[in-house]
């Protein structure tokens, strides 16, 4: 096991001691001051010893300046050193990365119990990502087929109206032929005229108003005034 020189922030328990004694162990990229905020103060003040250490490469431990060195190996070790200086029963608590590191812990020395926080998949996060990653493939796959399917939904549906349309043009124009004879009822037709849907010969429709201005005529001619019956000229 290597050692190194690593920081840890130690808060005594605070009134009447409890057992067992608690070693927080922080994620990647954070350090021992993640923990000084609510759970050291809270734990403390609830009878329990509690400490947290920064990592190798993190907070004020050594290694800062090659950080990217460090696997999780040398956390094991960290942990395992600053374990040496507690005293038994000990309960590990590790966050995300420091719950690998809480695991390979246990994997070399006992511990009372362990409490790990969003903790990594035992496989790793490369699974992981490869499922998300796999995820969003089928997310944009599907976006485009839905584009592709609504492209030819908008082109079959115009090539049906446009058949459609082929297909009853004769009947359009018979309709609109029989809405233009609507509107013109009076049309001159083979033979004759069309008048109120009467149709008559065109002989028959000049002769009309003649025969109409002869009896106006006769009626307009004075009448002679008929004699009494038995009365002659000579009186």
């Amino acid at each position: 096991m290597k050692t190194r020189r690593i920081h840890t922030l130690h808060r005594p328990a605070v009134g009447p001691t409890r057992s067992p004694r608690l070693l927080f162990v922080h994620g990647g990229y954070a350090t021992a001051g993640c923990w000084d905020a609510y759970f050291l103060p809270y734990f403390s003040a609830r009878g329990f010893d509690c400490r947290a250490l920064d990592l190798a490469g993190h907070g004020a431990s050594d290694g800062r300046e090659r950080l990217d060195s460090f696997g999780l190996d040398d956390y094991v070790d960290d942990v395992a050193q600053v374990v040496q200086g507690i005293a038994e029963p000990l309960i590990l608590i590790g966050h995300s990365m420091g719950s690998v590191v809480v695991e390979r812990v246990l994997e070399q020395q006992p511990a009372q119990a362990a409490i790990l926080m969003a903790p990594v998949p035992p496989g790793g996060i490369l699974g992981k990502l490869l499922t998300i990653a796999a995820g969003a493939v089928l997310v944009v796959v599907a976006f485009m087929f839905s584009l592709l399917a609504l492209t030819v939904v908008v082109i079959g549906g115009l090539l049906v109206f446009a058949y459609l349309k082929w297909k009853t043009r004769h009947l359009r124009r018979h309709l609109n032929e029989q809405m233009q004879q609507q509107a013109n009822p009076q049309r001159q037709q083979p033979g004759g005229l069309v008048i109120e849907g009467e149709v008559i010969g065109s002989a028959e429709y000049d002769a009309k108003p003649r025969a109409a201005a002869t009896r106006q005529a006769a009626n307009d001619l004075p009448t002679r005034p008929t004699e009494p019956p038995g009365k002659t000229a000579d009186g």
